[in-house]
Formats: structure tokens, C-alpha cells, sequence
């Protein structure tokens, strides 16, 4: 049913999801000086390459992920417009990687082409959003247990006693951490026997394996 819609009386109609065919996602950037995408002659995108050549992406991780490595490599055309096919089969799907990347091509041709200006960027994209800290507190993250493959979240300071904690607190205090896994000190999940709470606590070795 993704090709399928209500159409208004004037022809208007709303945009459809896209469908599991292939396809072509294009993230493109348009301003009022240069209108949509950057035009760039050979000759100023060896310069831009030239200026580039030795230096670092400011997101390495996000470099690496999509690229294999944080150092810039030289650009081969303009970089205001990047198309991905997407699918499981082919690139993938745009995400916060393939956006921070573009973005700092695009600045870098822009510090080489026109340093003269400063630049402000407006963004249209729902996928900046699943973004996170690494250690940023997300509920669906937390560890109901001991051990295992943890993500570390930073801990919280209790500022306040309204409107930070909720009407229905009973262990947390003004000034007290919050920690979001279960420290050495911690009785541990309240379900589990005191004797359960105590194996699980340590690390256990079986079969020359540490489990």
C-alpha cells in the first residue's frame, strides 16, 4: 500500500513512504548565493584538496565507520550534493555518519573558495535526531543485571528536589549520584536472591572461558 494515497481536490496529495525497490536518496544543500548544490571547477577542487591533505575529521568515529579512516581524503567532485542507494543490499541508509561528513566537505570547499564569509547551516533531516553521547543516559540501554555488555552512562547529580525527581521518589536526595549500572557497592537487581545476587556479582570462569 506505500504507492497508494488520498489525493485533495486540487491534485495535492501527501508523500508517500518509500517502497523496498531500489532507490536513490540525494542529500543536497542549496543556499540564496549559490542556489541548490555548490557548482566546483577542477581547478578550485585541487585547491580545496590540497588545503585538506594531512588533516583530520573533527567526528573521527563517524569517519571511520562510513570511511575506514578520520584523515580527508582528496574530494573528486562537488560535495553540496552526495547521493546513496540505499537498501540493505547496496549502501545502506543515511544516517548522522554520512551527515557530519558531508557537512565538513562542504565547509572545508567553502574556508578554501570563500573565506571571506561565515556560514550558517539550517538542516532538514529527521535522522540527526538518533544521534547520542556515548554515554548518554537512554532508558532502552540500561542493564537490569550484572555483567555482560554494558554501555557505561554518565552519572547524574541530583540539583534539586522538584520537578527532577518526580513526586515519587524514595532512595534519591538533593546532592546524592545517580548511577545508571550497579556498582560494587550496590545490593544488585532487587529480584534475585541475596546467594544469586553474589554469583552474578563476580565473574566466573568455565571452560577457559570467562563468563
Amino acid at each position: 500500500m506505500t504507492n497508494k494515497s488520498w489525493v485533495a481536490p486540487d491534485g495535492e496529495r501527501v508523500l508517500v513512504p518509500k517502497d523496498d525497490g531500489q532507490g536513490l536518496m540525494i542529500s543536497a544543500f542549496q543556499s540564496r548565493e549559490f542556489g541548490f548544490w555548490l557548482k566546483i571547477s577542477d581547478e578550485d577542487l585541487k585547491r580545496v584538496n590540497e588545503w585538506r591533505r594531512g588533516q583530520h575529521y573533527l567526528d573521527e568515529s563517524a569517519a571511520k565507520a562510513k570511511r575506514g579512516t578520520s584523515e580527508k581524503k582528496d574530494l573528486h567532485s562537488s560535495p553540496f550534493v552526495f547521493e546513496l542507494e540505499y537498501g540493505a543490499s547496496n549502501k545502506g541508509y543515511w544516517c548522522y555518519e554520512h551527515m557530519v561528513l558531508q557537512l565538513e566537505d562542504c565547509v572545508d570547499c567553502l574556508k578554501v573558495l570563500f573565506p571571506q564569509f561565515q556560514y550558517l547551516f539550517l538542516f532538514d533531516h529527521s535522522c540527526g535526531h538518533d544521534r547520542q553521547r556515548e554515554d548518554g543516559l537512554n532508558v532502552e540501554n540500561i542493564s537490569k543485571s550484572f555483567g555482560g555488555k554494558q554501555s557505561f552512562m554518565h552519572n547524574t547529580l541530583i540539583k534539586e528536589s522538584h520537578g527532577y525527581l518526580g513526586p515519587y521518589h524514595k532512595i534519591l536526595n538533593p546532592g546524592d549520584v545517580q548511577h545508571m549500572v550497579f556498582t560494587e557497592s550496590d545490593p544488585g537487581p532487587f529480584w534475585l536472591s541475596e546467594r544469586e545476587r553474589e554469583e552474578q556479582r563476580h565473574d566466573t570462569i568455565l571452560g577457559g572461558r570467562t563468563v
